[in-house]
């Protein structure tokens, strides 16, 4: 397989593992989900307590306050992580204006997974919640922008490099 179809099938794989993961997340009852996030969100707003020095009679208002800030966190990291992968992947196609279109396409996303969390028990749709994973994915995608297109740079440079070697052992 050449490295063009290969980087495709990985970016593909990648792309639609995580847009999966997402889905599991979102399809997650109410409750479910306030036990994930709470999983981080005890131990941090216990540590949190004691080294601000909040008094334990208001452990459970500062409990949904980190639980709030884990789970908005990771909406914004969760959409940054697949606009690496669909800026990626429209790399991979040599797609131009890569980052606009992978914007798009992971906002489109997080709508849909928004609307989907809205037919889950216990669960809401929020706009808000569209608008930072979309800025989640801004972020992902100039980042794989700039990381794919350091990883092309190098390998065109190391390409030459070889060639070069190759012409002088001649």
């Amino acid at each position: 397989m050449n490295r063009d179809r290969y980087r495709k099938v990985i970016f593909w794989t990648l792309t639609l593992l995580h847009a999966g993961l997402i889905f599991y997340f979102s399809s997650q009852g109410g409750n479910k989900s306030m036990d994930t996030s709470g999983f981080l969100a005890e131990p941090l707003a216990r540590w949190l307590m004691q080294v601000f020095g909040i008094e334990s009679s208001q452990y459970s208002e500062f409990l949904l306050q980190v639980q709030h800030l884990i789970r908005k966190t990771a909406h914004f990291l969760e959409y940054a992580v697949l606009g690496v992968w669909v800026v990626g992947l429209l790399d991979s196609y040599g797609i131009h204006r890569r980052i606009l279109l992978s914007v798009i396409v992971c906002g489109l996303y997080a709508a849909t997974d928004e609307w989907h969390q809205s037919v889950v028990s216990e669960r809401t749709a929020q706009m808000t919640d569209v608008l930072l994973d979309t800025v989640g994915a801004a972020a992902g995608s100039v980042l794989g922008f700039y990381l794919w297109r350091y990883s092309r740079l190098r390998r065109n440079r190391d390409t030459e490099q070889n060639e070069l070697k190759e012409k002088g052992n001649r």
